[in-house]
């Protein structure tokens, strides 16, 4: 996980349920997954994410996540159903959600 998607993932909890139980859940997460972040990008996830960006309507930080889960054999951990289900059926890279679709 870069630190781009983790902006994503806590700034959708802030909204969501307020920065006092955001910080919990980014603890959570921190607890429960093995998450390494990755704070220099290599030049296979930036041009990744261009390839990505350059075919689909997605965030800058949803195309970084999506990158680096390609470039890395990682799983992508988020709540974006909106822009990232459809990458989800491309089966791309394998999805882990922690909020179900509303």
């Amino acid at each position: 996980m870069n630190t781009a998607n983790l902006i994503e993932v806590y700034y959708d909890r802030i909204r969501m349920i307020g920065a006092e139980q955001a910080d919990t859940v980014i603890q959570n997460i921190y607890d429960s997954f093995p998450i390494s972040i990755i704070e220099i990008l290599s030049s296979d996830i930036v041009r990744e994410a261009a390839r990505f960006k350059a075919v689909g309507k997605m965030s800058f930080a949803d195309t970084i996540l999506i990158a680096t889960a390609v470039c890395s054999g990682a799983t992508v951990v988020t709540c974006d159903h909106v822009e990232l289900e459809p990458v989800e059926k491309q089966g791309i890279v394998p999805f882990f959600w922690i909020r179900p679709q509303f």
